[in-house]
């Protein structure tokens, strides 16, 4: 978790008195757990998972995005612009994130990207409802 400088919130006599306020913005580092995960979301997160982790390997790749979803009524499939294969190396490296791409999104790079995703979620219930409506769940 990240802390940063907030004075939202803070009256200003506390603030003038006692200087600005450090209070936890969250931060989804890496292997950290955000509040949404933790609360509601975690359920929601490994159903999502599980749905597109089609063979069970424990691994997301290209192929089980090819069972899990049709990517040929991409607009951008539609126009010529990329190949259903070149958006499905996309959308997996968005998950693994800055580094090393592999192909294969492991459970912790799932996590890891949704962790800071809800970071910027107001609460718990959203959060939830966002992963239910994102994987029809």
């Amino acid at each position: 978790m990240t802390l940063m400088f907030r004075g939202k919130g803070v009256p200003r006599d506390r603030e003038r008195r006692e200087g600005p306020q450090l209070q936890p913005v969250l931060r989804g580092a890496p292997g950290e757990r955000v509040r949404h995960v933790r609360g509601g979301g975690e359920g929601g997160l490994r159903q999502a998972f599980n749905k597109l982790d089609v063979d069970g390997t424990g691994t997301i790749t290209a192929d089980d995005l090819k069972k899990s979803h049709d990517f040929s009524h991409n607009p951008k499939v539609l126009s010529g612009e990329e190949t259903v294969d070149q958006l499905l190396s996309k959308h997996l490296a968005m998950f693994e994130g800055a580094g090393a791409t592999d192909g294969k999104v492991t459970k912790k790079e799932f996590q890891d990207y949704y962790n800071a995703l809800s970071a910027s979620i107001d609460s718990d219930d959203y959060f939830e409802l966002m992963m239910k409506n994102a994987y029809k769940l």
